[in-house]
């Protein structure tokens, strides 16, 4: 049995949003919310799944029992904290050094999908109607791209980047700004 304060807390990828879309469905029918998503390579170099275009990298899905103190119900910020969070895990790990595919940003998007999902428990809403999971996990797939590059900007020099099979990126984006409209 799990301490009223206690955590449930273990590691998760899939490439296919129905996954993401049953686990989120689990947690809360099971009264959980993911107060946290940190992302950690799961697969080494040699490992069973190490093929060029799988993810290699893992979600560690920190949940808490419901209820939270995250009122937001309005897609459009929930997109943004989304977007934001899925930024900042995609950088930090290209700062590392580590190498990225399309794949695990997507693992990554999900992973803040399933978080915030659960966070507004299943409540959120686009223009005053609810919004399904489904639509949701389908919204955010046009994330991918602009989440890898927005990843990207700040850097102080040009700097090549290994991501994956998707060959590599020359990044020098300082000069240009990104904008993302909800």
């Amino acid at each position: 049995m799990l301490k009223p304060d206690g955590l449930l807390v273990f590691t998760f990828h899939h490439a296919k949003p129905w996954a993401w879309e049953l686990l989120a469905q689990v947690l809360l029918e099971a009264g959980f919310y993911v107060s946290a998503t940190p992302v950690v390579r799961s697969e080494g170099k040699s490992g069973f799944h190490s093929s060029a275009g799988n993810i290699r990298y893992d979600a560690v899905l920190v949940c808490r029992k419901r209820p939270n103190s995250w009122h937001e119900r309005c897609w459009a910020v929930i997109k943004k904290h989304i977007y934001e969070g899925s930024v900042e895990w995609v950088r930090r790990t290209l700062e590392s050094g580590m190498p990225i595919n399309q794949v695990d940003v997507v693992a990554i998007v999900m992973a803040k999908i399933v978080e915030y999902w659960t966070k507004c428990e299943g409540q959120a809403e686009l223009q005053g109607a609810p919004i399904s999971l489904a639509k949701a996990l389908a919204d955010t797939q046009s994330l991918v791209a602009v989440v890898l590059e927005q990843a990207c900007t700040g850097r102080k020099h040009r700097k090549e980047m290994n991501i994956g099979q998707q060959g590599t990126l020359f990044t020098d984006l300082d000069a240009r700004t990104q904008k993302l409209r909800y």
